[in-house]
């Protein structure tokens, strides 16, 4: 109890101000707790969510503009035109020039190309006279790439159970599927022309 005349605070007000303080900052230590915890949630998904829509887009417009496909298990095979398969990590398309009727291929592969494992895009190069060969005629440095991001790999397959491997004139539609670095997946799909 304070006397007239004298200044300080009481015991009292002391411990009050004290457990006031120890809660707010309690409280302040468990929100960044929460707060590190969801960081580390986003950090663990960041291929679903950054990555994968933008790889996602990319594909289905690239096979959405393909009249033809066939899967293959390497690049090297693709380029090869022996053994397509109903699944694996390549896939080739022809695509049908809009300005003269005339087939272009591409080549989309999951591979690792000078110690960078990814996404990558081969586009056929014409000939002289812009004219696409029938057997390929690929550069040998992709077109575009998709590399040192969290995707751990990517098998693409065909839906239509069955199917005879060499898909002419055959139903089918494409799956992409894409795998991060800590288990994610998810599949994209399109349908050939």
């Amino acid at each position: 109890m304070k006397r007239p005349g004298e200044n300080g605070h009481t015991l009292i007000e002391m411990a009050l101000v004290l457990g006031i303080s120890t809660m707010i900052a309690a409280g302040l230590v468990m929100m960044l707790q929460v707060h590190f915890n969801m960081l580390g949630t986003a950090a663990k998904y960041r291929f679903l969510t950054n990555d994968a829509p933008t790889i996602g887009l990319l594909l289905t417009k690239t096979m959405a503009n393909a009249d033809d496909y066939r899967i293959y298990s390497s690049r090297t095979v693709a380029l090869s035109l022996t053994g397509a398969a109903n699944s694996g990590s390549a896939v080739r398309l022809w695509m049908r020039q809009a300005n003269d009727n005339t087939t272009r291929q591409a080549i989309i592969s999951y591979e690792t190309i000078n110690g960078n494992p990814g996404l990558y895009f081969f586009l056929q190069t014409p000939n002289s006279g812009n004219v696409y060969p029938s057997n390929g005629n690929f550069p040998t440095s992709p077109s575009w790439q998709l590399a040192g991001s969290d995707l751990t790999g990517a098998t693409f397959s065909n839906t239509a159970a069955g199917a005879p491997v060499n898909l002419q004139n055959a139903p089918g539609i494409l799956l992409a599927t894409l795998y991060g670095a800590n288990n994610q997946q998810i599949t994209y799909a399109a349908e050939k022309k």
